[in-house]
């Protein structure tokens, strides 16, 4: 796990160069992502730097940016090939030669031996750069789901990128951008910004599962692996799952090899519970983490203390608490606005967990390829009726039912309120899942903003249930715009490398696959995982209510932050509509309506405007 950053153009370069000196401050700007060492190759017409975090092979002949023995081929690498080892087998069985125990090395000579046919063998998370100085060609290449971050921007003649969307502001033809304002709509509806732009128009990132060919000045991006077969499978339910355990606890297996010391995640829910086990298989000392609160209704530590008991992990828990110079230092790691709030409490279990261990498992990816939101079973029972149902309904409960602070999963109207917000954003903005401000209400806050912005399409998929849909568009848009930014950029902040087993392509191929009534059917979330879980982990586990990580941001806007709201806000830009945002703090502070989530990605956007936009 390490972060990379570097140039490339059309003419011949040297240390001399201005851009040389710009990298130097971008690379010193990602110093977190990679503490271990650093290094900026130059070659002809590329700069290719790097930031190591060490992990595999901690020797400093594997140290980036690494060069083939000929000196003709350079990588910077990002991320870890999991099955490194396999790969390395195949190569030597053709006579090549290895120097180091490096998952590095081993990638860096399939590009040499294979070309970018090599890059669908790659079993892990990844953004790399590879420079061919012979035909002065340039590869920038992401992992399958886009758990590696690598932002671009390419002007015409010549392309800049890097790990973190921040540190690019040290390339002076970078600064002073416009705002996206596709990105800035997309923000509001979603709470993080849709597909692949960024905030500012120029930068964008490459595409998940793809790969772009910087070559004589010209840019090209081809996509590499895509899902298919959707519901194909015809397996019975009891081969599925043992296909699937075997699948699932290999995935765990090739996440557990480092040469540092590793744990895991543990929420006490069903995903890392069970995470947990599996690692226990290889492991006879495994050691897990958790964040609480001191709001009860939000806390679920206890669940995790009582589950890490009776798996017999080493345990240890924190409770977490805010400030704004948490969360301005969370922004920066961000670059760009991003309203998820758990994106707190995962900060400080990424602080707390890197005093122990370098790797940490998650359970993350579980609940979009099995089915675990909550949304999803409402989307299944409401599918029939959705043809009758008025799409005002959102709007009659926003005018006439008040409500409190508290977990909307403890609170039936919201769970209702939810519901009639899905069926708004379905039936009226067209959308696949329930948005944060509806196209109406976004009108009102944002003045003088392009409101509609593109959605990730998932092609051919109108003919599918509207629940496989909803699992296909979240599992490209939301949990790689939001949950896998959340994880990296939380986790590398603190030098903490996360490593997902649930999202294993070959897991993800798999349960895809599979008829949907495996996933939810009868009520029944993630049915396949609950039923592979019987015998691993504490009933109680497999039947508690997802609970999730929230955070108790209404109350918040109602105590703490109010006064830091509006001073932020009296400084907010035109097209921002203090009235409206007003309006909506007033509601919320009488305790009429909840407008938590609104008011959080009004203010994120605000700190991030002042401080961070460059």
């Amino acid at each position: 796990m390490c972060g990379i950053a570097g140039y490339a153009t059309d003419h011949t370069i040297d240390k001399n160069s201005l851009f040389y000196e710009q990298l130097c401050a971008c690379l010193d700007d990602i110093a977190h992502r990679g503490p271990d060492d650093f290094g900026i190759e130059v070659k002809n017409q590329a700069l290719l730097g790097h930031r190591r975090l060490s992990i595999i092979d901690l020797s400093s002949e594997a140290n980036q940016p690494f060069r083939s023995k000929c000196g003709n081929y350079t990588l910077v690498f990002n991320g870890e090939i999991y099955n490194y080892v396999e790969l390395r087998n195949q190569l030597e069985s053709q006579g090549i030669v290895h120097y180091t125990t490096s998952d590095t090395e081993v990638l860096l000579n399939l590009l040499v031996v294979e070309g970018e046919r090599c890059i669908s063998k790659l079993n892990g998370m990844f953004a790399f750069g590879f420079y061919d100085s012979i035909e002065r060609k340039l590869l920038l290449v992401r992992d399958r789901f886009g758990k590696k971050p690598l932002f671009y921007n390419y002007d015409g003649s010549s392309i800049v990128f890097c790990s973190e969307l921040y540190p690019l502001r040290h390339f002076d033809k970078l600064r002073n951008l416009e705002i996206n304002q596709q990105a800035l709509s997309s923000y509001f509806s979603c709470q993080f910004i849709s597909g692949n732009e960024t905030i500012y128009k120029g930068i964008n990132q490459v595409p998940a599962a793809s790969y772009l060919v910087y070559e004589a000045g010209k840019v090209d991006t081809r996509s590499y692996w895509r899902l298919n077969e959707i519901g194909s499978s015809a397996i019975s339910f009891a081969e599925a799952k043992e296909q699937f355990l075997e699948l699932l606890r290999d995935a765990v297996k090739v996440r557990m090899r480092a040469d540092v010391p590793l744990g895991a995640f543990l929420s006490g829910g069903l995903d890392s519970s069970v995470i947990s086990r599996l690692m226990l298989e290889f492991s006879d000392n495994v050691k897990t983490f958790s964040m609480g609160f001191e709001d009860a209704s939000y806390d679920e530590s206890s669940h995790a203390i009582s589950v890490a008991d009776v798996l017999g992990t080493e345990h240890i828990n924190k409770i977490t608490r805010i400030s704004i110079e948490d969360i301005k230092d969370i922004l920066k790691h961000l670059g760009q606005p991003m309203a998820d709030p758990s994106v707190i409490p995962f900060w400080e279990l990424c602080k707390q967990t890197r005093e122990y261990v370098t790797v940490a498992l998650s359970g993350d990816g579980a609940d979009e390829i099995l089915g675990g939101y909550k949304r999803y079973l409402a989307a299944n029972t409401l599918e029939a009726a959705l043809p009758v149902l008025p799409g005002f309904l959102s709007s009659l409960l926003d005018r006439f039912v008040p409500e409190g602070y508290g977990y909307y999963g403890n609170s039936w109207l919201k769970k209702l309120r939810l519901s009639a917000r899905l069926v708004a954003a379905i039936k009226v903005d067209g959308r696949l899942s329930p948005t944060l401000y509806l196209d109406r209400e976004k009108s009102q806050l944002l003045q003088g903003i392009i409101q509609k912005e593109s959605q990730s399409a998932i092609d051919g998929g109108f003919h599918r249930p509207l629940v496989r849909r909803m699992m296909l568009a979240d599992m490209h848009d939301y949990m790689k715009n939001d949950i896998l930014v959340k994880v990296d950029s939380m986790s590398m902040a603190h030098s903490l490398e996360v490593r997902s087993p649930f999202l294993d392509y070959r897991l993800v191929e798999f349960v895809t696959a599979l008829p949907l009534e495996y996933a939810i059917a009868g009520g029944l979330q993630k049915r396949l995982l609950r039923e592979i879980a019987r015998d691993m982990v504490p009933k109680t586990v497999i039947n508690r209510p997802k609970h999730g990580f929230a955070v108790p941001v209404s109350k918040w806007f109602a105590t703490a932050l109010k006064a830091d709201f509006l001073e932020y806000l009296d400084q907010a830009p035109a097209f921002i509509s203090k009235c409206y945002a007003n309006r909506l703090l007033k509601e919320h502070c009488c305790n009429y309506k909840d407008h938590g989530l609104k008011l959080w990605s009004i203010f994120i956007f605000l700190l991030w405007y002042r401080h961070y936009k460059f």
